[in-house]
């Protein structure tokens, strides 16, 4: 599926799934339990601005193409006894036009997170002792925009296309997983892109987690 530049899609159960979600997609993100969100694309806009794939508001988790040369900016956000923290972490490692495969993934015991493209490890963050992600009962996820459009700021769109995104409550090998394979592990969320309308994109799982459009 093609999200165009400025059309971006949205994951967020309390709006878009009609009110039949059975566990919300973004509360297995919140760092109450081990969890790995896979993402896969084609970058298909180009130029030397900032182009966000996905952001996790308003606890800020997110994805971006930076530069001419396609290069990942991971950013998240943290708290530590009230104090909040942003984490910018930038890596050269540069995008081609082909599909790629990133897999963000939390230990919970450990305390750590790291972010993988294709089966490499590329970034990797260890959280101090007491800070936790940052929480939110009113988390969604953006896919193509940083922000709503009707906000009208940290838009930075992006035109890609999607052929996998999940999420699951376990910390996953960084290997490529089918969606009969990632409905076995603990999956909140599971989608291909394929089954779907112009508006929605149905959720293999049974939670009923709908992406839609954003209009």
């Amino acid at each position: 599926m093609i999200i165009n530049k400025g059309e971006p899609w949205i994951v967020w159960p309390k709006k878009y799934s009609h009110g039949l979600c059975k566990e919300d997609i973004n509360n297995s993100l919140q760092g109450d339990n081990d969890f790995t969100l896979g993402i896969e694309f084609k970058l298909l806009s180009e130029g030397s601005e900032k182009r966000t794939i996905f952001s996790r508001l308003p606890n800020y988790l997110g994805l971006d193409i930076e530069k001419e040369n396609n290069n990942v900016l991971f950013i998240i956000k943290t708290v530590n006894n009230g104090e909040e923290k942003a984490y910018y972490e930038f890596s050269d490692y540069s995008l081609d036009k082909d599909f790629h495969r990133f897999y963000i993934r939390y230990s919970k015991q450990k305390n750590f997170l790291d972010l993988s493209i294709d089966g490499k490890v590329i970034i990797e963050v260890q959280f101090d002792e007491n800070e936790e992600l940052l929480k939110s009962d009113e988390s969604h996820i953006i896919l193509g925009s940083g922000n709503f459009p009707h906000n009208g700021f940290n838009l930075n769109y992006s035109e890609i296309e999607l052929k996998q995104f999940f999420v699951t409550k376990e910390f996953l090998s960084i290997k490529p997983y089918t969606t009969e394979e990632l409905l076995k592990y603990n999956s909140t969320g599971v989608y291909d892109f394929v089954n779907r309308t112009d508006y929605q994109v149905w959720d293999y799982t049974n939670n009923y987690n709908l992406i839609g459009k954003i209009l």
